[in-house]
């Protein structure tokens, strides 16, 4: 996946990251904030995307993937 677009901070701690550490966790069972000293020091980036562009490294694959409906 390539992403371009503008990169925005948010800093760990309460406050904005409260909306989104829950994501880390359920993915990777802890949040960059249990990896540092204090949890503000921790920082976590949100990619506004301007474009998104992918591979699909099967034709085929992608293309039945294409012709599924969505859930």
């Amino acid at each position: 996946m390539f992403v371009h677009g503008r990169a925005r901070v948010i800093p760990g701690g309460p406050g904005e990251a409260d909306a989104i550490r829950h994501f880390w966790t359920e993915v990777y069972d802890a949040s960059p904030e249990d990896w540092v000293s204090a949890p503000g020091d921790a920082r976590y980036v949100e990619i506004l995307p301007g474009s998104m562009y992918s591979y699909a490294f099967s034709r085929e694959r992608f293309e039945a993937l294409c012709e599924r409906e969505a859930p």
